[in-house]
């Protein structure tokens, strides 16, 4: 698969914030998306199914997002995607609604993410990219370091520890 080429325009409305307080089931709701849906071409039913096996938000969700450098892309319809960074540099979750590949979102939410990582001195990125990130990190100056596998819920996935080393700010 060659690189994703810009299929849409931004939704014109599109917001991109912090996130916040109350961000959780929507980004939630964009994480089960994602992976139930915009992976298909790259991970099985049941392992989308392990990655992703609950449709109610866990409890800690929302906290564990407002406890990282988090960013969220809105329209007026809804949040859009969403991704985040802990203090460690590790871009934990990044996630986009299949709907809304293609537009510009992500590499938006990125730019964001990497910003922040800047500001707070931040020199070295990680990230555990699946098939469908390992590209978009690719094109962003980040290193391949090795595929792996991990276990979820009884199903083998594959994913590619990556990383970037930042410039000085």
């Amino acid at each position: 698969m060659g690189p994703r080429r810009l299929q849409n325009s931004l939704p014109c409305d599109l917001i991109l914030r912090p996130f916040a307080k109350g961000d959780g089931a929507a980004s939630f709701d964009v994480f089960i998306d994602a992976v139930r849906n915009g992976t298909k071409e790259h991970y099985t039913a049941e392992q989308r199914a392990a990655w992703a096996p609950v449709d109610i938000m866990p409890a800690t969700w929302e906290d564990r997002h407002l406890a990282t450098t988090a960013f969220v892309a809105e329209s007026e319809r809804q949040l859009e995607g969403f991704m985040t960074l802990t203090a460690e540099g590790v871009i934990d979750m990044a996630f986009v609604r299949p709907s809304a590949m293609g537009t510009g979102i992500a590499v938006q939410l990125y730019e964001k993410i990497e910003a922040a990582a800047h500001a707070s001195g931040m020199t070295r990125l990680s990230t555990q990219a699946s098939h469908l990130a390992r590209p978009f990190f690719l094109r962003r100056g980040w290193n391949l370091l090795a595929a792996q596998t991990v276990q979820k819920r009884g199903q083998t996935l594959e994913n590619f520890r990556m990383e970037k080393h930042l410039g000085s700010s």
